[in-house]
């Protein structure tokens, strides 16, 4: 049923959209409803807000001019109408913070000059209000959060042994540590990567971080330094958000609150605002801050954003006076604000509710099959291909549907179409087929549509991936898996192929399925024939990592090519694939990691791997993965190689989000091997990457309605090439592959190379004891049982290699 409602509601959304769309407004704000009943409050913040199920939840104080008494409203916006719950009679309680979980509603607040009893908070349980504090409360509550399906309070109370922070779970209250000497109250609470972060504003007059994280035990200061110098931060700190996976503060300040990042033990400075924070709001992968300057200054527009990079004042419309809280629910943005204010008057206006009234775009991304540059109706839409829109101040990627449609909502201004891309690799060769709009200009409240064509470029384009399902490493004496993907990428049919898969001789009782055509040793072929357009078959391969064979730490080397090139094929370099896995014991079944920890300059593109698996005790229906990759890299598509499960890839910008719906994922206890999963992919990236740089990411993963999973951070180092062209551990513009190093009876080397080469075993003392001939893309094996345990040197040919012998 609810489903039922949701799919109505966006239903008439829409309807109403275009209704809108048809009409000419000059406001970029629109007014929702008739506007909250009820005397606006003087008192800051006066009104808060919170969503739902989205569904949009307002608190606010009502007030009686003639008894000069108060209530608190409560009142519900499902897309369509305003929904009042019961007034809150209560006794001078002032509204400020709002939160709801499912249908749980707490208005937290405080009594100012009231005769009853102080409470912390009040909660709705679907009948009627109830005041809840903890025994003995006295003071105010300022903040809440819910965490983990319990309700965190924050504020300037004492009762017992609580003081200014508690837990509530329903039915009891629990203390925590006091923040120490000198803490006033807490403003914000915040759950950031697992841990408990509070803003605490501290007394000028003591020295202590009014920034702190709970470490299970007692609170501490997160962040020491400024700006990198060994200065002792000695502030105090008001509102707290996380965006794109990082920790954010604003510094406590009545006109002019300054913005901080917080990373590695230090407090970075983004810049000041002009006005006060009420609210915090992200809104099409933007932060939006509004609040007053001052009491009596309440018609200037109060509203900046904050792109990651800058603060600035957002130009792109003129807001309502007096904004005083923000929602985002579908994909809008709604602000609550004053109509007209009087601050002793004694008629006070109705608050408004205005939504940003973007101009919607929206369009398919579709396969031009008679190049006409039309979309007809046996025409299919492309399914996870990414949009590039841009700006003169940034750029928007929008990922399509399943039908390959995408919309958007974009605020008023001058745009162009970047690029289209498609992240399934056998789509690689389509490329937009007409001119794509440049010098777009649109205006407030439009609705847009575009289709836009793609065609296959490539008529003959074969492919081989290899990929782990552990990624770049393999379990020492464990059965692993991986997958082979062959995709034919043209736009012909390809007769008849075979690939040759060469299995590392350090696996053992290797499986596949399909099984291979022929077997000749360690080399497995498999024959494909009438291989379609855009068609992808694949081989599932299992064996073991062989004990006596490799040792902790070495490096096994897969190979995979097709046995005869096609002639007309238009892209060699992806007729052939290396893996090259490290030997590991146990280690974290959530993590992220790259193909190579060093990259040269000129490298245009990295592979991830981000491993997931359900370490609890029941059964994960959905599986969410959000990646925020590194803004320092310059991005230029995202290709998936494979993934252990269907999912729905969205790209916004420089975040990717994976979603395994009805994923029924097994817990590691009923079937361990089930409950793994994996994304493979890889990013695309432009010239712009300088020698020292590093790039550092890490994913989220969400397990149905947990906490976030935070993998490791995974670093590519960019490093100076060697003086001469050679092998090197780090880098993945080999000649050659050597394995095991060190050895301990046989090497195995394989030339990477179209060229032949001749390579001499020299040792320490630099005297010549062996020449080696390598045919091109061949691998041999050489014993060193001959060589006494020492250091000796692979050269010639450009090639210089250590190796280690050990008997």
């Amino acid at each position: 049923t609810q489903k039922i409602l949701l799919e109505m509601k966006l239903l008439l959304s829409y309807i109403t959209l275009l209704f809108i769309c048809s009409t000419t407004q000059a406001q970029t704000w629109n007014k929702v409803g008739s506007g909250l009943p009820g005397n606006w409050g003087i008192d800051e913040p006066s009104i808060v807000s919170d969503t739902s199920n989205g569904d949009i939840y307002v608190a606010y104080n009502v007030f009686d001019t003639t008894t000069n008494d108060t209530t608190v409203q409560v009142t519900k916006w499902n897309g369509l109408s305003w929904t009042p719950y019961p007034t809150l009679n209560s006794d001078r309680f002032y509204v400020e913070d709002l939160v709801v979980d499912d249908k749980t509603i707490y208005v937290i607040g405080r009594n100012i000059g009231g005769s009853g009893t102080d409470y912390a908070f009040y909660e709705f349980d679907g009948t009627s209000w109830t005041g809840k504090a903890p025994s003995g409360f006295s003071g105010e509550a300022y903040c809440g959060e819910m965490i983990n399906g319990d309700l965190y309070i924050g504020g300037y109370f004492i009762t017992g042994g609580i003081v200014n922070f508690f837990r509530y779970d329903g039915s009891n209250y629990y203390a925590y540590p006091s923040f120490g000497v000198g803490t006033v109250y807490v403003t914000d609470i915040l759950e950031h990567k697992g841990d408990i972060y509070a803003a605490v504003p501290a007394n000028p007059s003591v020295s202590i971080d009014g920034l702190k994280r709970y470490n299970g035990t007692s609170w501490e200061s997160p962040a020491h330094f400024f700006q990198g110098t060994p200065t002792t931060i000695d502030n105090s700190y008001d509102n707290l958000f996380e965006y794109k996976g990082d920790l954010y503060v604003t510094r406590l300040s009545h006109l002019t609150p300054e913005l901080y990042k917080v990373e590695n033990d230090t407090l970075y400075s983004l810049g000041t605002l002009s006005h006060k924070i009420s609210d915090i709001a992200i809104h099409n992968n933007i932060v939006f801050f509004v609040g007053d300057t001052a009491y009596a200054s309440l018609t200037t527009d109060r509203i900046t954003t904050f792109d990651g990079v800058t603060l600035q004042k957002f130009s792109k419309t003129i807001s309502p006076p007096g904004p005083s809280s923000l929602a985002v629910v579908d994909s809008g943005l709604y602000l609550f604000s004053r109509s007209t204010y009087q601050y002793s008057g004694t008629t006070l206006n109705y608050a408004q509710t205005t939504k940003l009234g973007f101009t919607s775009i929206l369009g398919a991304v579709y396969n031009d099959l008679n190049n006409n540059c039309a979309k007809d109706t046996s025409e299919l839409g492309l399914e996870n291909a990414v949009v590039v829109i841009s700006d003169t101040g940034q750029t928007f990627s929008l990922s399509t549907s399943a039908k390959g449609e995408y919309i958007h909502n974009l605020w008023p201004g001058s745009y162009v179409f970047d690029t289209v891309y498609i992240t399934d690799p056998v789509y690689k060769n389509f490329k937009p087929l007409c001119t794509l709009p440049t010098s777009l200009t649109l205006g407030s409240n439009q609705l847009f549509v575009q289709n836009l064509a793609m065609r296959n470029t490539a008529p003959v384009d074969m492919s081989v991936k290899l990929v782990g399902r552990r990624g770049f490493r393999v379990r020492h004496g464990f059965r692993e898996n991986w997958e082979l993907t062959v995709s034919n990428m043209g736009s012909l049919s390809v007769s008849n192929i075979d690939v040759v898969l060469e299995v590392p001789p350090e696996l053992i009782t290797t499986i596949t399925n399909p099984l291979p055509s022929s077997t000749s040793g360690n080399k497995l072929t498999f024959n494909f024939s009438n291989f379609q357009p855009q068609e992808t078959r694949k081989v599932s391969i299992s064996a073991r990592v062989n004990t006596l064979a490799v040792s902790i730490g070495d490096t096994i080397n897969w190979l995979t090519y097709f046995d005869s090139l096609l002639s007309n094929d238009v892209d060699s370099t992806n007729n052939r694939d290396t893996l090259d896995q490290k030997v590991v014991a146990a280690y974290d079944p959530n993590d992220k990691h790259a193909s190579a920890t060093t990259i040269l300059e000129s490298t245009d593109k990295i592979d991830y791997h981000i491993n997931f698996q359900n370490t609890g005790t029941d059964t994960a229906y959905k599986v969410t993965i959000v990646d925020t990759l590194n803004l320092s890299i310059p991005i230029t598509s995202v290709m998936m190689n494979s993934a252990s499960h269907p999912y729905k890839l969205s790209v916004v910008n420089n975040i990717l989000i994976w979603e395994f719906d009805n994923i029924l994922l097994p817990d590691s206890g009923a079937n361990y091997v089930g409950s793994q999963g994996y994304v493979n992919f890889t990013v695309n990236i432009a010239k712009g990457l300088a020698v020292g740089d590093t790039v550092k990411n890490d994913a989220q993963i969400y397990f149905d309605y947990q906490a976030a999973v935070n993998t490791n951070i995974a670093k590519v180092v960019v490093v100076t090439p060697p003086p001469s062209i050679g092998v090197s551990e780090n880098l993945n513009q080999n000649l050659i592959s050597i394995y095991p190093n060190p050895a301990s009876t046989v090497l195995y080397l394989k030339n990477e190379n179209p060229q032949g080469l001749n390579v001499n075993v020299v040792d320490a003392s630099g005297r010549n004891l062996d020449s080696i001939k390598l045919e091109p893309y061949s691998k041999i094996e050489y014993s060193i049982n001959k060589l006494k345990p020492g250091i000796y040197f692979l050269n010639g040919q450009g090639v210089e290699v250590k190796i280690i012998v050990i008997h």
